[in-house]
């Protein structure tokens, strides 16, 4: 057995032990990033541990699409709806005025290459399927080829084939509405698709290693994993389509018993990373109301160390 090969088992062994922190964690999945091939979750998660800075990925994507939405849709709020505006059309439906909007910055008929493929064709995959089929009776699949078959490219730019009657039109017209109005509040990833994730790629990694893996330690340890991974996530950046630059911080959700979770501050947008349903109290030795205060914060606990008991706590960094 080659030495990166021996020094994988270890840290498995490390991990079924309950052994670990976040270093051991980083480790490991700079070392398993090359062998993982169909672990989506666990292979984004790899490259963000070994590349901070991203430009590509999954998280990046929706974080780049959504803040892009949002930025867009306040942007326009600014320029559209004065005053003068709002009382001119103050009979108008609510519809009226998110149309004004929406509208504003995106003309169906001619629309600029790289806004096109980031917030309606990536927009389209940040849209659960649940509510095409209820608005559009499509699936996203079904969405995604009609809007392409909708388009041609032309110098920098989709325009809408000329092929395209009035009623189909109209139903693109409001569909392009709806794909860059619409900003879920759901995350990149949740605690079960990186755990369910982390668990495939060690189970194929130990059968290459000839190690009988022990599932239900994995297991056992599932919540110190998530933890040591949100850890070593905290301080990651984003570069944005508009060259701003985000970032990943560890925070905590703001219900009675707070959850941990990773956010990513864009612009002035506060989105969704990654979720969890571990409670910030067993990994941080606070009170609840000083807890508390860092709901959708970034958290000054970030660093994933074991105590004297063998405990894996979030301590603040010390200078």
């Amino acid at each position: 057995m080659q030495k990166k090969e021996q020094k994988i088992k270890e840290r498995i062994l490390h991990i079924e032990n309950g052994l670990f922190d976040e270093d051991d964690i980083k480790l490991l999945l700079i070392e398993i990033r090359e062998k993982l091939k169909d672990e989506t979750f666990l292979k984004e998660i790899c490259h963000f541990v070994a590349h901070s800075e991203r430009n590509s990925g999954i998280c990046h994507k929706k974080v780049d699409v959504r803040y892009a939405k949002l930025k867009f849709i306040k942007d326009n709020q600014i320029q559209i709806l004065t005053k003068d505006f709002i009382e001119e059309n103050k009979h108008q439906p609510e519809s009226f005025f998110s149309d004004a909007v929406l509208n504003n910055y995106f003309k169906t008929e001619k629309i600029d290459k790289k806004l096109f493929e980031l917030i309606i064709l990536s927009g389209i995959d940040d849209i659960e399927n649940a509510l095409f089929l209820k608005y559009y009776k499509l699936n996203k699949t079904q969405v995604k080829k009609l809007v392409s078959n909708s388009y041609k490219k032309d110098n920098g730019y989709y325009i809408t084939k000329t092929t395209l009657n009035q009623h189909e039109f109209f139903f693109l017209d409001d569909l392009l509405k709806f794909i860059r109005g619409t900003i879920t509040g759901k995350p990149a990833f949740t605690q079960k698709e990186i755990i369910d994730d982390f668990t495939k790629g060690l189970k194929k990694l130990s059968t290459e290693l000839d190690h009988k893996l022990d599932l239900k330690k994995i297991q056992e340890h599932k919540n110190d994993l998530i933890v040591c991974i949100l850890s070593l996530l905290h301080d990651s950046t984003f570069t944005l389509f508009d060259g701003m630059i985000g970032s990943g911080f560890l925070s905590i959700t703001t219900d009675v018993n707070p959850r941990i979770c990773l956010k990513s501050e864009a612009g002035n947008f506060i989105l969704p990373l990654i979720t969890t349903e571990i409670k910030a109290q067993n990994y941080i030795d606070s009170d609840i109301e000083e807890i508390t205060k860092f709901g959708f914060r970034k958290l000054p606990w970030y660093n994933c160390i074991r105590n004297d008991k063998g405990e894996l706590k979030l301590i603040k960094y010390k200078a």
